[in-house]
């Protein structure tokens, strides 16, 4: 919960309604959702975070993830408007770890 703390802190937003979610039904049945996607990946995935676009896992897209996250998303979208952290450098980096 410390790391949650501290993300939600830095990124501005309330914690409270994720950590409510993440202990309701509601998010037991996301997450058990979540667990079948993982399991039915193909190629299975060999650690986290793997990183699929559009249901596809790359080297090239998880490389690109793991440098900015939130440009990968933002450099993907098609929609009419991008969201408004597509506007602002967040910076977001991520590492793996083998399973």
């Amino acid at each position: 919960q410390f790391s949650a703390k501290k993300c939600a802190k830095q990124q501005g937003i309330d914690l409270q309604p994720i950590m409510d979610c993440s202990t309701s039904s509601l998010g037991n049945s996301l997450l058990h959702q979540m667990a079948l996607k993982t399991e039915a990946l193909n190629p299975p995935h060999e650690y986290v975070p793997w990183v699929t676009l559009n249901g596809v896992h790359t080297e090239d897209i998880q490389k690109k993830a793991e440098g900015d996250l939130t440009a990968l998303v933002c450099d993907t979208y098609k929609g009419s408007s991008k969201p408004a952290a597509c506007n602002k450098k967040t910076g977001l980096h991520h590492s793996r770890r083998k399973l």
